[in-house]
């Protein structure tokens, strides 16, 4: 695959996504303000969103990475890449971050642009499962990788990330009133009004026993990473040793994804990572630093009431 020509090929739309954050777009793509009442935020917009579900079609192999914001997305995206792609092109993927994010422009050529790639590409989306297009992605022999993490951790990291980017008008500062917020209803958390990532959660893992769909937790990468990137691996048709799973374990290391982003500005990824202190601290149980008895009791209970008659558990310590 030649990259450099794709670059030059499509050389307006690159130049606009090495500014995704200050970018303009058209007007009728800041019109819409939610796709089926999802909100969104930053450079996740409902009118890609829908035109991905609607006209953008995967290959056979393709990945789709699909979590709730906070739940390690860059984390996996980081071990996709490693596991799927040789050196050339792990290099032009990190080079942009939008252009592996399925609802990001920041225009509908990105998506003419995907389809003159010939070898398999991964995507990444924060989109509840009812606006992916899922039969498409089935019907087309791709693949979808979803991954969850416990409520109480993902709150926590969810409310120092939009103190760095939201906009002031939605943004919380108060840990007390956005806990509340996030058990009841957050806006703009790629969900619609009146649900929360506990919807988003179930949507998703109801599809995990599709041969196609492989449902990653969070906590048990953390906890085993050697074994749960080789059951990633194994579900991608990828033959990999043990050598190579071990290098891509220390590759996308907490510790070695956090150097890289404070001390590596080769790339834009690593850039905007770095401007909004992405890579925090990716551990299990920091929500015990924040939540007081109270509140991670009715945390518990609204657990509880979402899963009951489910054989599911959440994993809330190391």
């Amino acid at each position: 695959m030649d990259y450099e020509k794709l670059v030059a090929d499509y050389k307006e739309l690159f130049d606009k996504m090495k500014n995704p954050f200050t970018s303009t777009v058209d007007p009728e793509v800041e019109e819409m303000e939610t796709y089926n009442g999802v909100e969104m935020q930053a450079i996740f917009r409902p009118y890609f969103a829908k035109y991905a579900y609607e006209n953008y079609t995967p290959k056979e192999n393709d990945v789709l990475l699909v979590t709730y914001p906070k739940c390690g997305t860059h984390w996996t995206a980081e071990i996709l890449a490693e596991l799927m792609y040789s050196k050339e092109k792990m290099e032009f993927w990190k080079s942009l971050m939008v252009m592996s994010v399925l609802e990001s422009g920041p225009t509908i050529q990105k998506y003419e642009m995907l389809n003159q790639i010939t070898t398999p590409n991964y995507l990444l989306s924060h989109q509840p499962a009812m606006n992916v297009n899922i039969e498409k992605y089935m019907k087309n022999k791709a693949k979808i990788v979803f991954v969850y993490r416990n409520p109480k951790d993902v709150a926590v990291s969810f409310f120092h990330f939009q103190k760095k980017v939201a906009p002031p008008q939605f943004r919380c500062d108060d840990w007390n009133e956005y806990v509340k917020m996030f058990m009841e209803f957050l806006p703009r958390s790629f969900c619609r009004k009146g649900e929360t990532y506990l919807d988003h959660f179930l949507a998703w893992y109801q599809h995990r026993d599709h041969e196609q769909v492989l449902a990653l937790c969070f906590e048990e990468m953390k906890l085993d990473p050697e074994k749960e990137i080789r059951k990633l691996s194994n579900f991608l048709g990828l033959d990999k040793s043990d050598d190579e799973i071990n290098r891509v374990v220390d590759a996308t290391s907490f510790n070695a994804m956090r150097q890289r982003q404070e001390e590596d500005s080769s790339t834009q990824i690593n850039v905007v990572r770095k401007s909004i202190n992405l890579v925090r601290k990716g551990i299990i149980g920091d929500w015990k630093n924040h939540f007081t008895v109270a509140q991670s009791e009715a945390m518990d209970r609204l657990v509880a009431e979402k899963t009951k008659g489910m054989d599911f558990k959440f994993i809330f310590s190391a």
